[in-house]
Order: C-alpha cells, then sequence, then structure tokens
C-alpha cells in the first residue's frame, strides 16, 4: 500500500535526526564493515548501536527505525478484573525497559520461576531491540471500567472484497510488536512478556517477519517479496506532515490516546508464483512505477511525483487507473495518508503445495476509519495489485503513548 510522496530528502537515524520510516521501511541502527584483514582473521565489526530508549512521549516501534526481524504477538485475555492488567502491564513496562537495554530480567536466587529469565540471549547485545504495547477491541468489553473509554474508531475493520480470513490469526485483546536486528534477541523479549502474562493473557496468534535491512542501511528502499521497492512514498519522521498523520493530537478523542496511535495489521499473502509468470510490464502497470528503479512510469527517478495526466503517444494513461500507485494516493483518497511498517513472512508451503508467504502490513494511523479502512477498500476494489493477493488476516489496536520513569504502558488509560 502507498501513501504520499516523501520530500527528495530522506530522513537518518533516530540517534541522530530521526529515521526515514519506510514498508514498513524505516531504517536505523549504524552499518557493520569489515575491516582488510588476513583471510584468516574473522572481520571486526563496528561497535553496536546504543539501545533504543525505552521512555517517552511516544512508544518506541513506531517512527523508530525498523530493525530486520519482528515478532507480533497478540492475546486474549484471561480475566475482567482491571488490577490484574495494570499488573501485567506494569510488569510489562518494567521488562521491556530491562529488555531494551539487554539486560536479562531478574535472575537472583529465590525469584519466582515466572520472573527469571530464560537466558537465551545471555551475552547478546540489545540489537536495537524496541517493544511495542497496545490494546485490542475486546480489552474495551471485557473489563467493565473499560467499557466507556473505547476509542471510537477501535473495532474490527469491516469486510472487504476477497477477504479470505483466519480469524486464529486475527484479532487480539492485547498486542506486543518486537522488534531487533538479532531474530533470537526479538524471540526472547516476547518469550519473557509471554511468561510475564501468566494468567491474565493468553497467547493468541504469533507472527514472525523479516526485513531487508541492508537496503535501509545503504540509504535504499527496501523491496518487498515482488521485488518492488516498498515504502518510497511514505511519511518521514521529523518532517512537519508526519505527527498529524501517526499520532492522536489534542482535541481528539479519547484523551487518554494523546500521543499514541492506532495500528492496523494486515496479513496478505502473495501469489509468487502468478508474480513471476507475469511479464515485466504488466507487473510495471499493476504498480504504476518500474520495479527495478522505482520510478513512477510517469518518468522521472524514484522520488519524482507521478504525473496522473500523463498520456502516450496513443492516448492512454501512462500510469494505468487501476495502478497500485493511483489507487493509493492520497490525492483520491480523500487526502489520507499512514505510516507503514511492515515486514516480509514465509510460513513455508499450505496443503495445496502453494508458498504461504507475503507482507504482514502494519499501518500507524491517528485514525483507523478515517485513514485507512477508505484506502483498504479501494485498494481491494480497484487495485490491478490486489490480483496478486489474499488478505489472510486482520487485526487492529490502540497503541497509547510512551511513559516516563515511574510510570508504566497505558497509565494514561490506567494510572
Amino acid at each position: 500500500m502507498t501513501s504520499r510522496e516523501p520530500p527528495a530528502q530522506r530522513g537518518v537515524t533516530r540517534r541522530a535526526v530521526l529515521a526515514g520510516v519506510g514498508a514498513l521501511a524505516l531504517g536505523g541502527t549504524a552499518t557493520a564493515i569489515a575491516e582488510t584483514v588476513p583471510w584468516q582473521r574473522a572481520a571486526r565489526p563496528e561497535k553496536p548501536p546504543a539501545p533504543v530508549e525505552f521512555y517517552g512521549d511516544h512508544q518506541p516501534g513506531i517512527a523508530t527505525t525498523p530493525p530486520s526481524a519482528l515478532v507480533l504477538t497478540a492475546f486474549d485475555l484471561a480475566t475482567n478484573d482491571r488490577a490484574s492488567l495494570v499488573d501485567l502491564l506494569k510488569r510489562w513496562s518494567s521488562a521491556a525497559e530491562a529488555l531494551m537495554r539487554g539486560e536479562l530480567l531478574d535472575t537472583s536466587t529465590g525469584s519466582s520461576a515466572r520472573l527469571r529469565d530464560s537466558g537465551e540471549t545471555r551475552g547478546l547485545p540489545p540489537a536495537s531491540l524496541t517493544l511495542t504495547v497496545g490494546f485490542g477491541p475486546g480489552a474495551f468489553d471485557a473489563i467493565p471500567e473499560l467499557v466507556r473509554e473505547k476509542p471510537p474508531g477501535l473495532s474490527p475493520i469491516p469486510p472487504m472484497r476477497g477477504d479470505a480470513l483466519d480469524d486464529a490469526r486475527g484479532g487480539g485483546d492485547l498486542v506486543v510488536q518486537a522488534c531487533a536486528d538479532d531474530e533470537m534477541v526479538a524471540f526472547h523479549a516476547t518469550r519473557q512478556l509471554t511468561r510475564l502474562a501468566k494468567g491474565i493473557a493468553t497467547p493468541r496468534w504469533s507472527q514472525r517477519g523479516f526485513g531487508a535491512t541492508t537496503d535501509v542501511r545503504r540509504g535504499q528502499t527496501p523491496r518487498n517479496l515482488f521485488g518492488q521497492k516498498d515504502g518510497t512514498a511514505n511519511p518521514q519522521p521529523g518532517t512537519l506532515g508526519f505527527d498529524p498523520v501517526v499520532w492522536v493530537q489534542p482535541g481528539d478523542s479519547p484523551p487518554w490516546m494523546v500521543g499514541g496511535a492506532y495500528l492496523a495489521v494486515r496479513r496478505i499473502r502473495m501469489d509468487l508464483d502468478r508474480w513471476d509468470l507475469a511479464a515485466a510490464s504488466q507487473q510495471n502497470k499493476a504498480l504504476g512505477r518500474d520495479t527495478v528503479t522505482g520510478a513512477p512510469l510517469s518518468g522521472g527517478g524514484e522520488f519524482s511525483a507521478p504525473d496522473f495526466g500523463a498520456t502516450d503517444n496513443v492516448g492512454q494513461l501512462t500510469i494505468p487507473a487501476d495502478a497500485h500507485i493511483r489507487v493509493a494516493n492520497p490525492a483520491f483518497n480523500d487526502a489520507a495518508e499512514m505510516l507503514r511498517r511492515g515486514y516480509s513472512y514465509d510460513d513455508g508451503y499450505t496443503d495445496d503445495r502453494r508458498r504461504d508467504a507475503g507482507l504482514i502490513f502494519m499501518a500507524y494511523v491517528r485514525d483507523v476509519p478515517q485513514q485507512f479502512t477508505p484506502v483498504l477498500r479501494a485498494l481491494t476494489e480497484r487495485d490491478a495489485m490486489h490480483a496478486f493477493l489474499t488478505h489472510a488476516a486482520s487485526a487492529v489496536f490502540a497503541i497509547p503513548p510512551g511513559c516516563q520513569p515511574g510510570g508504566f504502558l497505558g497509565d494514561t488509560l490506567l494510572g
């Protein structure tokens, strides 16, 4: 899915001047380089990047540069007790702060088994780990005191044409997004938070993803499994247009969400075999860009603004009416934009020997019904790319703002 055309200058890392965010495609840590050394000696990597800060006005893992690995996990609440949920969020916040610094959880003698770290990342750096926590619609329905605090737009995404949704892979009362440059670190963090939730929340589904981090570190837009540059037109952190697109603003409802964002998730299976059989010209027309260079078919370079009125020598639109970048463009969607933070996935083969691979599409927005749902509907109804895609799962979550030392994630709602 494509948002607006970005400024010509792309962002830099959050530790320097904030990273460019892309499809799910933002960059963000120091690039490892090899010294010229004798062949028998291992190359020495650069010093690992500093840990991402847990505390702040916004939760990490949204405007921060996405590392290479994702573990996204949804939970169902096993309680309707407000105090139990508060206790869980406090545990998760304390654990997330330690894990993001590269520390193990409490391993002191006499601590309970639930609080002892499983230890599989002992000796590893934090690897740019970020942990992001949110509430699904069911959390507000399950706990009586929260019913009146449910955000107006927080409801399941309406059915779309061609949906083949697996309920077991969608929905959820809580969500934890773990991203890191080491898959073991992301897995370990998710494992610890899952253990801490025992008795209060149970895992509903989990999805692992991977990204083209090398491209990002070289200042290039990463590619998805169709070989397309994915994230060319993402809004950039640190620019004037970013905050009103992503962060809930003062005056928005409900007040406890100010500084937070909403997360829409779609598991999109890509028909790689069919795509591979399509001619390059068909692929380009379906996207509206040259799949090699990323340039719009109207001409220019990757970051040139598409000319949707351009025609060829026989009067046909250069960028077809059903091209992805036309259908998704804010100019045709009441100026709706979103921050895409997606990861590729590969879950092997289905029972009919078809590859189950594609995109974990994650969009962060200020308002799901206004920014995400209309664009998704347009794409499923008019986008030529939709012929190669199947939407297999769906979920939506309210991601509260960040917290300060002494507080906890969700304290604007439950504090």
